[in-house]
């Protein structure tokens, strides 16, 4: 990794998607729904 961050030996997501799938990638902004755990608890049941 260079100290740019940038790695020179992995092609960049954008343009492999473009070229190897012929897809454009476009930014938007849309709502998502998210789902937070804040814990979880492991309850022993019964078989």
């Amino acid at each position: 990794m260079q100290a740019d961050g940038h790695r020179p030996n992995v092609p960049l997501l954008r343009p492999a998607v473009e070229s190897q799938l012929g897809l454009r990638l476009e930014p938007k902004k849309a709502p998502m729904p998210i789902v937070v755990v804040d814990r979880v608890e492991k309850i022993p049941t019964e078989n």
